[in-house]
């Protein structure tokens, strides 16, 4: 829908920006206690009625489950936004004499 339009490329980039320093902001906050944020998790889980298994909350807030936190956060950032730049003149607009009928140049 937005493909071309002349601002895809720096709208897209804004909003992974905004996504990135959400994700950066949240695992700060899970670093800084992670016991805080390890019963803040089981508590929502527990009024959804959701299962809290003791032994994956151990593993998800160990060192190791933290790190792979950081982990994923890093391949959703970086991957659409390495897609963005490596692609980049897929997502911009076509000279005048080259776009279909109706696009917004």
């Amino acid at each position: 829908m937005w493909l071309r339009w002349t601002h895809t490329v720096s709208l897209t980039l804004a909003a992974l920006a905004v996504f990135t320093s959400v994700t950066l902001v949240q695992l700060w906050r899970t670093e800084q206690d992670p016991a805080r944020t390890r019963a803040a998790y089981a508590a929502t889980r527990e009024a959804r009625g959701l299962p809290v298994d003791p032994e994956r909350l151990d593993v998800m807030f160990s060192p190791a489950g933290r790190r792979v936190a950081w982990a994923i956060a890093a391949v959703f950032c970086l991957a659409p936004l390495t897609v963005l730049l490596w692609r980049r003149q897929d997502f911009e607009p076509l000279p005048d004499n080259e776009g279909a009928p109706g696009l917004d140049r």
